[in-house]
Order: structure tokens, then C-alpha cells, then sequence
């Protein structure tokens, strides 16, 4: 048997206050003999443990720890009674009930003074669930409860990292959202540059990218982030977000400071892409920056590519001769760098009133033949014998044979995946003169 003297608190409050109700007028009490039997079987059997086979799982210890009251107490009121459910459900970890209950009691006294303490505790129990945006969500409330406090910042910080951790857009700008509170609410330190980054990446992870750098320009103002090389790695997702918003002039501005902080080839590469592609960016911004990287990376291939860019600048700024200079320049290096054969014939004509001259396309001849003769690549050889053949000879000089011998040096010696072979042995078959010349193409 056990004494009730020993007993837990609800067993005790239990008997205490049927006695009570049943004596307590001095009427006869017609079931007071069952009643005691009752009581005496059960103190002789006693509440379950977990030796007993059905409640191996269960040990309900914890669970009548807390003292509670019976309905009807004096001193009990509703909620307390409810709160003491709670209790009892977190303690036995039966966690499903725990939030179904927690949540009901939250939103019917959300002004109690329990109320915080049991926002604490459900956002615990959430956590060991896999939703993480109901556990960010309980965060961010205790958060909202306490916005000013060290407990409720760690909650939100906790949130945003729960919010993240969903793979929906809706939820983890939840997290952008916050974070950029967060890095207001910070003073300037590691746990403002922790916001802040955040809330940087989940805009840009959702593609908001004018939002991503309102929140990356007020991360800057607070004179964060701490280091260059995280300085760096922000102002190179500032120029992408930009760029992809077709702010050219602002992407040149965010991808020069990060060279200045870290000069590299790929930042230096991004910074004349932003200005090929700022239309108000003139050639003299932009050719030291190219002849710069020219000298710096004499041996990267893209080397070509870029200097490209500054012709087509040239064409732009309508300066004509700087754009033929430079496209002559890349005939015998990397002809196919911007359509750099084509451009140049373009460009020779710098009078449009004046036609060219036949010595005018000699001139073109002797320049793509020579290019032909100097650049080692195949597939360039085969780019500048397409454009030789088409436009100088068929177009401008109206010599046939010599377009069909060039054409078939590019078939017989430079042949290639790409287009130039497979047309220029089109071209020889259907321009055949007559059944003899045919077969000799075929041959």
C-alpha cells in the first residue's frame, strides 16, 4: 500500500477534495463505504511503472511532479489548471499533444504570465519535429514577445536559420525579412554581419535582386562586413545583382571596388563585361581598363575576347578607325573573337559617301590572306577563308573563281565541326557550272 501522506500532490489534492465535497455538509454519504474500497484498492495496487508490460515506455514520474490543483480549487484558475496539462505532456515527452495543447493554451491566454515560458517550450519541442517553418515561426513569436531582450534576439537568430533551411520562397524571405531586421536591431558586430549576410543570400536565392542589395547597402553603411575578403565577395554579388537588373553603371561601380579590395583576373574580367554593357561608358573608361588586363594576363585566352569588347565600344562611340585597328589586330590571333574578320571590313569604310575602290578591296584580300597565313588555328583559318570567299571576293570583288577556290581550300584544308566546310561544299555543288565540275566537287 502507499501513503497519501508520501503521495504525489494530484493524488493528494485528488482524495482531499472529494472528501471535502462529500463531508462537508455532514449528510450522509451513501457511497462512502464503496468510495473507501476504492481507495483502499487502489492504494493496495498503486499507479503503474514501468515494470508493468503496458507501461514500459511511459514513466509518469515527471509527469506528477508539479503540484497540481483539482478543478474547483480556490486558488486554481482555468488557465493555471490547462498550464498544468502541459506540464504533464511535456514531461511524459508525448510532443504531438504537447503543441496541439500549447497552442490552444497560447491562443486563448496570450496575456498570461506563463504565456512566454510556454513559447519557449514549444518552440523546444518544435525543434525536434522536421517543420521547420512552424519551430522558425515559434521562434520568431517569442522573439516578437521580447524584441529588445538578449533571449528574444537568440530566437530570432534561431528562426532566420529555420526559415533558411525551407526550400520555398515564400518561407525563407521569411528569413530574408528578419535577418534584415535583425541587422538593424544589431549593434555593429558579428551578429549585425550574420543578419545582414542572410538576409543578402535569401533575396538572392529567390531572385530579388534589387532587394538583396538595399539590404547589402544597409550592411555596408554599418560598416560591415569586417573583413576585405568578405568586403570583396559582397560587392561581387552586389555587381551580379545589378547587372541582372540591366544597371550596368551601378555593376561597373560594385565590381571595381571589390578589385580594389582583391584584384584578381576573374574580377577584372567582370569589371569590362559591366562596361561593354553600360551604354554610357565611354572607350576611354574602358581601354585602360582592357590593355591593363592585356599586360597582367598576357598568356589567358579570354585575353582576346576582351579586347574584342573595346572595338565593339569603338563601333558604339561611331570611332571607326579605332575599331578597324583593333579588329586587324585580332585577325591572325583569334579571329572569331566577336566576328572579328567581318567587323573589320565593316569598319575600313570610314567616308559611308565614299564607295570603296577596287584597290580598296585588293586591300581587304592581301588582310585576310595574310591573317590566313599567320593565325594557327584551323577553325580561325576556316572563319577567315568563309569570309574572305563571301564577302571580299563573291560580294565586293564579283570574282567567282576565286571564291570557288577559296571555298575549296576550306573544305580540302581546314575542315571543321562548324558551319564554314559544311556551307562552302554547299555552295561548290549547287554553283556547278556544269556535270564535270559537279562530279569534280564531289571528288
Amino acid at each position: 500500500m502507499i501513503d497519501l501522506e508520501k503521495a504525489p500532490a494530484l493524488l493528494r489534492h485528488a482524495v482531499e477534495a472529494l472528501e471535502g465535497a462529500f463531508s462537508g455538509d455532514g449528510a450522509p454519504d451513501p457511497f462512502a463505504d464503496r468510495r473507501q474500497a476504492a481507495r483502499t484498492a487502489f492504494e493496495s495496487a498503486g499507479l503503474p511503472t514501468t515494470r508493468h508490460e503496458a507501461w514500459k515506455y511511459t514513466d509518469l514520474r515527471p509527469a506528477l511532479k508539479p503540484d497540481y490543483a483539482p478543478a474547483g480549487h480556490a486558488t486554481a484558475t482555468d488557465a493555471d489548471l490547462a498550464a498544468g496539462s502541459i506540464d504533464g505532456l511535456d514531461a511524459a515527452s508525448r510532443h504531438s499533444d504537447f503543441i496541439a495543447s500549447a497552442r490552444q493554451w497560447l491562443e486563448r491566454y496570450p496575456k498570461d504570465p506563463a504565456a512566454a515560458d510556454v513559447e519557449i517550450r514549444l518552440a523546444a519541442v518544435l525543434d525536434r519535429k522536421t517543420d521547420r517553418r512552424a519551430s522558425g515561426a515559434a521562434h520568431e513569436v517569442v522573439y516578437r514577445r521580447s524584441p529588445a531582450s538578449a533571449l528574444g534576439r537568440r530566437h530570432a537568430v534561431t528562426a532566420v536559420t529555420h526559415y533558411a533551411a525551407v526550400n520555398n520562397k515564400v518561407v525563407y524571405s521569411q528569413a530574408a525579412t528578419l535577418a534584415e531586421e535583425l541587422l538593424a536591431a544589431f549593434p555593429k558586430g558579428i551578429s549585425a554581419e550574420e543578419s545582414g549576410w542572410q538576409a543578402v543570400a535569401q533575396w538572392r536565392r529567390g531572385n530579388e535582386w534589387a532587394k538583396s542589395n538595399t539590404s547589402a547597402t544597409k550592411l555596408l553603411a554599418k560598416g560591415l562586413p569586417a573583413t576585405p575578403t568578405r568586403k570583396r565577395q559582397l560587392y561581387l554579388m552586389m555587381g551580379e545583382n545589378y547587372g541582372r537588373l540591366g544597371q550596368w553603371a551601378n555593376a561597373t561601380d560594385s565590381y571595381i571596388k571589390a578589385r580594389a579590395a582583391n584584384d584578381s583576373h576573374d574580377v577584372h574580367y567582370l569589371v569590362i563585361t559591366a562596361l561593354s554593357n553600360n551604354q554610357a561608358a565611354k572607350p576611354a573608361q574602358m581601354a585602360p581598363v582592357v590593355n591593363d588586363y592585356l599586360r597582367k594576363y598576357p598568356a589567358r585566352p579570354d585575353r582576346f575576347d576582351r579586347l574584342g569588347m573595346l572595338a565593339n565600344k569603338y563601333v558604339q562611340a561611331k570611332d571607326l578607325p579605332n575599331a578597324n585597328r583593333i579588329y586587324a589586330q585580332l585577325l591572325p590571333l583569334s579571329a572569331r573573337s566577336h566576328g572579328a574578320a567581318s567587323a573589320y571590313l565593316r569598319t575600313r569604310a570610314t567616308d559611308p559617301a565614299k564607295p570603296a575602290t577596287p584597290a580598296d578591296h585588293a586591300a581587304s584580300e592581301k588582310v585576310l590572306l595574310d591573317a590566313i597565313t599567320r593565325n594557327p588555328s584551323h577553325p580561325d583559318k576556316a572563319y577567315l577563308g568563309y569570309v574572305l570567299a563571301f564577302e571580299v571576293q563573291r560580294d565586293r570583288m564579283k570574282q567567282v573563281e576565286k571564291t570557288r577556290a577559296t571555298l575549296r581550300q576550306i573544305v580540302s584544308s581546314w575542315p571543321s565541326n562548324e558551319s564554314y566546310s559544311t556551307n562552302a561544299a554547299s555552295w561548290l555543288f549547287a554553283n556547278a557550272t556544269s556535270d564535270a565540275e559537279f562530279n569534280a566537287e564531289v571528288v
